[in-house]
């Protein structure tokens, strides 16, 4: 069965005035063993540090001069990277290959140390898109809040250090304490069943909640006193506004019909007074123009009698001139040998011309003479109607002037009324709005904080916990642990107990041993079920029962389980067993103890001698002493 994984297969620190140091491993047991204060739990701190830790390392002397760190990885199913990280932190360089610092190519990518954005892929993302456990999200709290999930929270499950592996807590918790336990116990829950907390919908955490209520009515509080002052200062009765509102509404009726009806009627005068107006100013009008064409027909009339008189006089003297021919008085010729006969005939014309000419103007001047009759006559009309009009006029004007004090004091007597309405209606809003902040105090005050009940189900399932409980039964049967080896899981602490006694009661020995147990069960469970897994497991000492008394003093003696534990063959049986099951993941032990007899057949062995010599003399050289 092909299973996804990651084998770490060397770690190597260079500088620029030092030699590499370098430890390799394969990807199945390995063991490194050795004296004390030589650097074996500083090599699991440096491999927390290069998985996304953010350090600093140690500041042990022996590092001084190494700035880099490689860490040759083995990605399952994908080929072998080495990853270079600065001493001091950052990013990383991501190289194709496993490879010395010195031969290095120079082709590679750079991953950041977290992922802050879309544009650069993380380490951490990198990783956990391998995993398939990109995107997943866990509960932080019992509320069901979520945050997403991190390559950073399989390190308690894959590194695990000295102090973790002994103490009296959850193999699953961290030493942060309860704020961050909801979520590492999510954490345990999505490995054992391969389902994360993306579908739960949250719930208002009852502390938050409590904390908002009591700022929401605090706040309102704060305001209704405000208003209370307001009220207490504008409203000293405030207990007869609302019949001081119906009254006002009763004189505001009743001043508002009588200036409708003043209205009414000075709408009506207006109306009058209005037409009166237009009526005189066309009236003097037309008088004006009546005049103005009386003047002119005056002068009209007197041209044509001008032309009369001049026409008549044509006429006599043509009369006169064409009297009947008659012989010569002087000399007795006949009037047919007379030579004056043509000039008498042209006379004679004229005389009728003017009489002809005469006629027209008398018919001109008659219908002139009608014109300025009727015009004289609309004209006195309109002089006798004027004075009656503008009469009129002035009476309307006078009996408007005479109400304009009334409608002042409707007016006025309105005004006074709609300021003291308003005055009522304010003071009826704040009690509104009092009612409306004692209502909403009262609300809040019901309301209930959401309780156990309402809280999302992050329990373990039954199931799950069985079948996992039955790996580690198999698992310390496997390494030959004293007992029945009948484990169960409990839910509150969120460990296990065997045969009926919890892990965490136990001596120190024995909750490493049972620890590592957990862990190497976990893995053994997520390789069955097929569930993601990193594949890789360190352990700092988790022998420590096997440990010589005389040779580590500051431990103290064994408690009596430990050394019920000490007498049986665990110590073999578990390295044995690791490697029978090395194909399902890469196991790294650190250990103070000597280890079984062969080891090397088993595992491959990296031991640090210290200053007793013999071989390599930890993680970096022996100092030079001075």
């Amino acid at each position: 069965m092909n299973h996804k994984g990651i084998a770490i297969r060397s770690i190597e620190f260079v500088g620029i005035q030092e030699r590499p140091v370098r430890l390799d491993f394969t990807s199945r047991l390995n063991l490194i063993y050795g004296a004390s204060n030589t650097g074996k739990s500083f090599s699991l701190k440096v491999l927390d540090f290069m998985f996304g830790g953010a350090g600093p390392l140690p500041g042990i002397p022996e590092r001084n001069g190494y700035d880099t760190i490689l860490m040759g990885i083995e990605i399952l199913g994908e080929g072998l990277y080495t990853v270079l990280r600065s001493t001091s932190g950052g990013a990383y360089k991501l190289y194709k290959g496993l490879w010395n610092y010195s031969e290095l190519p120079s082709k590679s990518k750079t991953l950041q140390p977290t992922q802050r954005g879309s544009g650069e892929q993380s380490f951490s993302g990198w990783l956990l898109e391998y995993l398939e456990l990109s995107g997943r999200q866990l509960a932080k709290n019992q509320s069901g809040e979520k945050e997403n999930f991190n390559f950073r929270e399989l390190m308690p499950y894959v590194l695990v250090d000295e102090t973790s592996i002994q103490s009296e807590r959850s193999p699953v918790e961290s030493d942060l304490g309860p704020v961050t336990r909801p979520k590492e116990r999510s954490v345990f829950r999505l490995l054992l069943t391969g389902t994360d907390d993306k579908s739960i919908i949250p719930i208002l955490d009852a502390k938050k909640f409590n904390a908002a209520k009591s700022t929401k009515i605090e706040v309102i509080t704060s305001l209704l006193d405000d208003l209370n002052k307001k009220l207490e200062a504008d409203y000293p009765d405030i207990s007869d506004l609302r019949a001081q509102g119906e009254r006002l509404d009763e004189s505001l009726e009743k001043v508002k019909k009588e200036l409708k009806s003043y209205q009414s009627n000075s709408a009506e005068m207006l109306g009058k007074r209005s037409s009166l107006l237009k009526i005189i100013a066309q009236n003097k009008e037309r008088a004006d123009e009546i005049q103005l064409h009386l003047q002119r027909f005056y002068q009209l009339n007197s041209i044509y009698d001008s032309d009369i008189n001049r026409l008549e006089s044509i006429e006599e003297a043509s009369f006169l001139l064409s009297l009947e021919s008659a012989d010569c008085s002087i000399c007795g010729a006949p009037a047919e040998a007379q030579t004056a006969k043509r000039q008498v005939e042209e006379v004679l014309k004229s005389q009728k011309s003017a009489l002809a000419e005469i006629q027209k103007i008398r018919l001109l001047q008659s219908e002139l003479e009608s014109t300025i009759s009727k015009l004289r006559i609309e004209l006195y009309s309109i002089n006798e109607e004027l004075p009656a009009s503008e009469d009129i006029l002035a009476e309307i004007d006078s009996v408007l002037e005479a109400k304009r004090p009334e409608v002042g004091s409707y007016e006025a007597s309105l005004n006074d009324l709609l300021s003291q309405k308003y005055h009522v209606l304010r003071g009826l809003s704040l009690l509104n709005q009092r009612d409306g902040y004692l209502a909403k105090i009262s609300e809040f005050e019901s309301v209930k904080a959401p309780g156990k009940k309402d809280r999302p189900d992050l329990t373990l399932p039954g199931a799950s916990s069985l079948e996992f409980c039955k790996v580690i039964s198999s698992v310390l049967s496997a390494w030959g642990f004293p007992g029945e080896h009948i484990v169960s899981f409990d839910n509150d602490k969120y460990d296990i107990s065997i045969d009926g006694k919890l892990r965490i009661d136990n001596g120190k020995g024995v909750r490493a041993i049972t620890h590592a147990a957990f862990k190497v069960a976990l893995l053994i469970y997520c390789r069955t079920k097929e569930l993601p897994h990193p594949g890789f497991i360190v352990f700092d000492s988790p022998l420590i029962t096997y440990r010589d008394p005389l040779k580590n003093p500051k431990m103290g003696d064994l408690a009596p389980d430990e050394l019920l534990l000490s007498k049986t063959s665990v110590k073999s049986r578990f390295f044995s067993h690791l490697e029978s099951i090395s194909h399902m993941g890469q196991f790294i032990i650190l250990e103070n103890i000597d280890p079984p007899e062969n080891i090397e057949r088993i595992s491959n062995v990296e031991i640090f001698y210290g200053s007793s010599g013999g071989g390599r003399y930890g993680l970096f050289p022996m100092l030079a002493t001075a």
